[in-house]
């Protein structure tokens, strides 16, 4: 064979060497392009970055470094070491992603970017960086090969694989980003359905108790908080009161926290979250709460979310330490801020519902009062005496208007005394009142006070208890008739209520205008029992027409028919009356006929019994005669002949 076809030989080799040489690395690079569009971690793309590298140069040695806190540490080595472990995080060498983002192979490039020192035992001939988004995440530091300098095609292969590991890098790091914002997303929709479902049941419930119990434990189960305090602005004291709190981990008897403000307090509406571990947050509630964190200690509180309505704190949330030992997330505050404010609402709901309820009872017991008021006044204006009128009103003082202890009396003007009529629930040791200098207010017809001692003893002396019982108290509201002059007709004292105290405005209005009801009916009755004394009917007359009607009846029947005449000696006296009342009460036909003398006609021998009638009058000074008739008269005519 010719030299000249060896040569030939020779060189068709060699293309064909370098044809199966770029093949491999064509096939390399497809196979780099195939691993690096899968779903990678960065350690996977670096390590893959570092394989492809020396595998497609056919490295002698290569060392791989990536950032690890703030250095970048020496993480893969091929072949021979050179000798550099660590090399310091900088902003020089950060500007390598920023301003190059390329393969460096000038001397005076790398200089740059890394220290002088850093090439000093070791001759580097690339560096190959992996960037994403303007920050090194690490690089390739290859010295030269022993084989010779890197060609073109070396420089082009270096590249594409440092393009393919940096859009890796990338994917990755959208990746991770977009990760995280499912996540936050996965949360956020989490957190509103808790928001959503949580403020149905706390707005559901209207009883502030169980509402306190629900709120807590909602605050508890959505933070994982192993200690949780709910501290609310207490409206009657003006303090910040703890409303409840929940300890997940450890059993805690309950919690006496109330917190006052500073007055010359300066709230920031935009400063919720208070951090306990940063003391520009703790001078800040110490600023507004008096020894705030000494407080709040026994809830072992690492945050505190205030709810500021303005520039006015409603209260706070205390989270403790989470049950897994993780720290708090930040929707984690939004949540509770959120909650919070559902909570605020809730209770504020919860109030005025009881507001509502209490003064829906305060309605029902006024309209309870007015109608027993109606009714009183219908009963008292059919009243006939004075007795009945009387014991209607103590009856519905009692019942309606639920007194324990009262007395109604009546007054004299002639002894200046108070009659005592009716009573309840006090000894019956007293029977007449007399008034002193004290009753100055009453005879004017204006209502008195007694609520000690000292004025109880005023009104009724030094032995009020020993005649009225165990009283502390008394309400005097006089009876009387508003003329030119006061006309003073009775009282009415009440020593205590079932329900509620004597000096309320209400039950003083409404004894007052009881006794306005019955002052004029009392004033009528009284002057219709004194027109029936004036008035006297001639029981004369009537006794004569009721014997003769007696007589026929009893000739025409059969029936016995007596007269009995009740006599009592000495002058005129208006006993006679009371006499003839006594009578009544046994007897239907009575007739006082004189001063002292009474008929009495009666159809039974039994009814004439004298010791029967003595025993029912009281007195043995009376004589008792009995006439029959048949045996001591026979007509009228006869009888009044005697």
């Amino acid at each position: 064979m010719e030299y000249g076809e060896i040569l030939k030989q020779v060189e068709e080799q060699k293309k064909e060497k370098n044809l199966s040489g770029k093949m491999f690395r064509y096939s390399g690079l497809i196979m780099a392009v195939d691993y690096f569009s899968q779903k990678l971690n960065s350690d996977q793309i670096m390590n893959a970055a570092f394989d492809f590298v020396n595998e497609l140069l056919t490295l002698d040695s290569s060392s791989l470094y990536c950032i690890r806190d703030d250095s970048y540490q020496l993480v893969r080595e091929k072949g021979r070491s050179i000798g550099i472990k660590t090399i310091n995080r900088s902003k020089k060498l950060n500007d390598l992603a920023v301003y190059h983002g390329g393969i460096l192979t000038d001397k005076e490039a790398m200089l740059k970017y890394f220290d002088k020192e850093t090439f000093a035992n070791c001759n580097i001939a690339m560096i190959v960086p992996i960037t994403v988004d303007g920050l090194l995440e690490g690089f390739m530091l290859i010295p030269e090969k022993v084989s010779g300098t890197f060609d073109e095609d070396d420089l082009i292969i270096c590249e594409v694989l440092m393009n393919l590991c940096n859009s890796a890098m990338r994917n990755y790091e959208s990746y991770n980003e977009l990760r995280v914002i499912n996540e936050s997303l996965d949360e956020k929709i989490f957190n509103l359905f808790a928001i959503n479902q949580s403020s149905k049941a706390l707005l559901s419930q209207l009883d502030l108790d169980s509402l306190y119990g629900l709120a807590i434990d909602v605050f508890s189960e959505l933070t994982q908080s192993s200690a949780t305090g709910f501290v609310l602005f207490d409206e009657k004291s003006e303090k910040y009161v703890l409303r409840s709190h929940r300890f997940v981990l450890e059993y805690v008897e309950s919690l006496d926290i109330v917190l006052e403000k500073h007055d010359d307090a300066v709230t920031d509406p935009n400063r919720i979250i208070i951090d306990t571990s940063d003391s520009s947050d703790i001078q800040y509630f110490c600023s507004i709460f008096k020894d705030g964190l000494s407080q709040l200690s026994p809830l072992k509180a690492q945050y505190i979310i205030l709810l500021n309505k303005e520039d006015q704190i409603l209260g706070f949330v205390t989270l403790g330490a989470t049950i897994t030992g993780t720290p708090y997330k930040k929707n984690i505050f939004e949540l509770i801020e959120s909650l919070a404010s559902s909570t605020y609402i809730a209770i504020s709901n919860a109030k005025h519902f009881r507001q509502v309820e209490e003064q829906k009872k305060i309605i029902q017991n006024k309209l309870d009062r007015l109608i027993s008021l109606n009714n009183l006044v219908k009963n008292i204006n059919s009243s006939m005496d004075v007795e009945t009128l009387l014991d209607i009103t103590m009856n519905t003082l009692n019942v309606s208007f639920f007194v324990d202890k009262c007395l109604i009396a009546t007054y004299d003007s002639g002894k200046n005394l108070f009659v005592v009529r009716n009573n309840y629930g006090i000894n019956e040791n007293i029977s007449v009142i007399e008034p002193t200098e004290s009753w100055k207010r009453i005879l004017r017809g204006r209502t008195a006070l007694a609520l000690d001692d000292e004025a109880l003893v005023k009104y009724f002396g030094s032995n009020f208890r020993e005649n009225l019982g165990d009283i502390t108290g008394a309400l005097i509201v006089p009876v009387y008739l508003d003329r030119a002059e006061v006309e003073l007709l009775g009282l009415i004292v009440v020593f205590s209520f079932f329900d509620s105290l004597i000096s309320d405005e209400e039950n003083v209005l409404t004894l007052e205008t009881i006794a306005g009801h019955i002052a004029p009916i009392l004033h009528n009755l009284n002057v219709i029992e004194e027109q029936k004394l004036i008035l006297m009917p001639d029981y004369a007359e009537m006794f004569k027409k009721d014997l003769e009607m007696e007589i026929k009846q009893a000739e025409e029947y059969g029936l016995e028919l007596y007269i009995i005449k009740i006599s009592s000696p000495g002058k005129f006296s208006f006993n006679h009356t009371h006499m003839a009342e006594k009578l009544r009460s046994r007897f239907k036909k009575v007739y006082p006929l004189a001063y002292n003398t009474v008929y009495v006609i009666v159809n039974k021998k039994e009814d004439t019994d004298k010791e029967s009638i003595l025993e029912l009058l009281g007195s043995g000074d009376i004589s008792v005669e009995t006439e029959i008739l048949g045996q001591d008269f026979g007509s009228l005519e006869e009888f009044l002949a005697q």
